[in-house]
């Protein structure tokens, strides 16, 4: 069993192995995303094939990753591979373990996003990254050190298995995946980004909104929703000559909820309503180990084509209302749309941000508890837990971001478990 409180310098898979059979009462985590970037040579592993082999690997043209030409490994990062195929088989894999870990009364709360096929992203033969890497002005590395910049090209300009421009829906095939090994999904949660990056993109509305997905392996599971409720709305004003409502002898009408009366006695539950499945939460402004500590300031991400950017469409700070990045026609409306039903006469009125873990530790993890991230990588899961006074293991493969994620957690103070 591997020491608790602690973030281990291991990769996902050992770091599991090491875990006892149902340990964790509660499993928060988001994993590499399918080709979105090189997290350097330090989380590069070895995936199947056969481990006695004494492998002789072979690179791909044009990619970074290689394989045994004895017994089929594949050799690179979790996130990387050649297809969204072997991403998700090698994510499942990760997650059998999972399962093997965590309680039967526990909860798995997984943030995954999707990606677009034949994306180039800044890394095309023309896009403004790769001329940087190849004049020499660019050494911030998505590649892997000793590779050419002239041979790399990301895993999702290949596919030949999707049309180019289509979303690969890889949060999808992840959870038909869990319910084909025995999971229960309980929640598809929309985590909406109210100050989402701004896109350049001209044929399709801005990604303003990512997957957390609720797993469970029971149904019956430890669940505290009194922790995390939200205060109600009023849904009428209550006239002041108005009589109190008296509490009604039946709910029910032919087995159909009847809705409550404007202030109607027991009829909203005294610790606020459920919080539903929608959820709007801003992303971190920060970078890795250190604050803005700017009023008012963004996070401009890199790219070609933003309005404002620098030569060289390098990440920028800037204040929100600099003109220079704003466009003067507005913003791209998004994909996350908030529209009221309507009221027709005669019907009824029908990287990981910290308040992002704080629902699921709350509502999903018993005082006490144990809560593992099998990717922490900055540690935000372990701070939350550790704040929130639950006990906490985090496996990160890359020993840079194990040290960023010690020394956040020496600023954080633990508090009694709620």
């Amino acid at each position: 069993m591997l020491a608790v409180n602690t973030i281990h310098t291991l990769d996902a898979r050992k770091g599991l192995r090491k875990l006892s059979d149902e340990s964790v009462d509660c499993v928060i985590t988001s994993p590499p995303y399918w080709s979105a970037r090189d997290y350097g040579d330090a989380s590069v592993n070895i995936w199947d094939g056969d481990e006695s082999c004494k492998h002789e690997w072979q690179a791909r043209p044009k990619q970074s990753d290689q394989h045994c030409t004895q017994c089929g490994a594949w050799r690179g990062q979790l996130g990387l591979e050649p297809t969204y195929e072997m991403y998700t088989r090698h994510l499942l894999s990760i997650f059998d373990d999972v399962k093997r870990v965590l309680k039967s009364t526990g909860t798995c709360w997984v943030n995954l996003g999707d990606t677009y096929a034949g994306s180039w992203g800044n890394y095309g033969p023309n896009g403004v990254v790769m001329n940087q890497r190849l004049n020499g002005t660019n050494s911030k590395p998505w590649l892997k050190q000793g590779i050419p910049d002239t041979s790399f090209r990301p895993p999702s300009s290949f596919l030949p298995t999707s049309r180019k421009k289509s979303l690969c829906c890889i949060p999808e095939r992840f959870m038909l995946g869990m319910l084909e090994r025995g999971w229960l999904l309980r929640n598809r949660i929309v985590w909406h980004k109210p100050n989402h990056m701004p896109a350049s993109v001209k044929d399709r509305f801005t990604s303003s909104w990512e997957h957390l997905l609720m797993f469970v392996k029971a149904q019956r599971y430890f669940f505290d929703l009194d922790a995390v409720r939200v205060p109600h709305k009023c849904l009428a004003k209550i006239p002041a000559n108005a009589k109190p409502s008296q509490p009604r002898s039946a709910h029910h009408v032919h087995g159909r909820r009847l809705p409550p009366s404007p202030g109607e006695a027991n009829a909203m539950h005294p610790r606020g309503k459920n919080p539903a499945d929608y959820w709007s939460i801003s992303p971190e402004t920060r970078s890795l180990g250190a604050m803005i500590g700017v009023r008012g300031a963004v996070k401009v991400p890199s790219g070609s084509g933003w309005v404002g950017h620098p030569p060289g469409g390098e990440a920028r700070i800037v204040q929100e209302r600099d003109p220079r990045w704003l466009s003067p026609k507005g913003k791209n409306p998004a994909d996350c749309w908030d529209i009221s039903t309507a009221r027709r006469k005669g019907a009824h009125f029908a990287v990981f941000p910290e308040k992002l873990c704080e629902r699921p530790i709350r509502a999903g993890c018993p005082a006490n508890g144990l809560v593992l991230d099998p990717f922490v990588g900055s540690g935000t899961t372990a701070v939350v837990a550790k704040r929130l006074g639950r006990r906490f293991i985090g496996l990160e493969i890359n020993p840079d971001y194990v040290k960023l994620a010690n020394q956040r957690l020496q600023n954080v103070k633990a508090m009694n478990a709620a």
